[in-house]
């Protein structure tokens, strides 16, 4: 299966990634849990949103917020998620450093959910949260991770300033 998403010179398929996405997750996640497969594929998404995201930074500056950008910054979220998600399960054995990565990558996946308390968001905060849960308690605490991002709520401003600075750095 290819990833590639249709881009014109100002906007990304977002239906299109979307359906992608969905379809990986459902084919190597939620169905067969092949790991390896679900990250190669997600793993061309990111490569395409980011380079996506960074062309349109440096053509036309920090997008401003937008039903575009809402809605990019959801899918972003989901797919920075479950791109996580199946690295978790590809390292066998995790060491300090890549427990640090892997709780990095949840943080930056719940910092880029937008509308955090809505129902649906807010459903999905809860899933990020039981995974980051499953490495290590957010200041030693049960629950504490998910409180502090609804706490936070995160406008989509704040959401776009996360995904933009995790764009800046990303490496594929």
């Amino acid at each position: 299966m290819s990833a590639k998403i249709s881009v014109t010179s100002k906007a990304l398929n977002l239906l299109q990634l979307k359906e992608t996405m969905d379809e990986i997750v459902f084919n190597h996640i939620d169905s067969a849990q092949k790991w390896e497969k679900a990250y190669n594929e997600l793993n061309e998404l990111i490569n395409s949103t980011v380079h996506f995201f960074n062309s349109h930074v440096t053509k036309e500056g920090v997008p401003r917020q937008s039903t575009y950008w809402v809605l990019f910054m959801d899918i972003a979220s989901r797919l920075i998620y479950f791109h996580t998600v199946a690295y978790h399960h590809l390292k066998k054995e995790q060491n300090e450093e890549v427990t640090k990565d892997i709780l990095q990558l949840y943080t930056l996946a719940a910092n880029c959910i937008p509308d955090v308390r809505k129902l649906a968001s807010a459903e999905f905060l809860m899933e990020v949260a039981q995974s980051y849960e499953e490495l290590e308690y957010y200041k030693g605490k049960q629950g504490e991770f998910e409180r502090v991002i609804l706490e936070q709520n995160n406008r989509a401003t704040d959401c776009i300033n996360a995904f933009s600075k995790f764009a800046k750095i990303y490496k594929k």
